[in-house]
């Protein structure tokens, strides 16, 4: 409730003029383009009896083809994935978006089976609100398109094949 009302404070406090000046300030911090995140890379931990397969791909609607294309051409010119010519092949999933824009996805339900979970539990929601609600300042820091910016460690990334690329994401 704190939270609320310092947020309704600060939009009392500035107008849109002062915000807008404010943010056009520190517009260097702010970017529209896709980056690596500063933080060590991701890696995957399989068990011992783990296997490497290559599934059979999932059909793509004809009318998505095109778009899938052009999304892993994007992808190869933003050097997110990689060819390769890994052991495991994982299928392409589209999922459709609200905006009517298509994701892709990869099932990568047959890896996670093989996976060790990491040992560092997520704390329990009431306690981080209730930690959140003592703060002075909140602020969010959001990666635009997240996912694509945490790297793959490189001995991770033969997991992720999903018949043409690897992630390097």
């Amino acid at each position: 409730m704190r939270t609320l009302e310092t947020c309704i404070m600060l939009q009392q406090i500035l107008s849109r003029a002062e915000l807008s000046d404010v943010l056009g300030k520190y517009s260097d911090v702010f970017s529209s383009k896709l980056g690596y995140a500063k933080v060590e890379g991701h890696s995957v931990r399989v068990t011992p009896d783990c296997c490497p397969k290559r599934l059979k791909p999932y059909r793509v609607p004809i009318a998505l083809q095109d778009e899938v294309d052009r999304q892993i051409k994007e992808l190869l010119e933003l050097d997110l994935i990689e060819p390769s010519d890994s052991d495991w092949a994982h299928p392409v999933v589209c999922v459709a978006k609200k905006n009517g824009s298509v994701r892709l996805c990869i099932d990568f339900r047959l890896l996670n089976s093989f996976t060790i979970p990491d040992a560092y539990p997520m704390k329990i929601a009431r306690d981080l609100l209730y930690e959140v609600g003592k703060a002075n300042f909140i602020s969010v820091l959001d990666l635009t398109k997240g996912y694509w910016q945490i790297p793959m460690k490189e001995e991770a990334r033969h997991f992720t094949f999903n018949g043409r690329c690897c992630l390097l994401v």
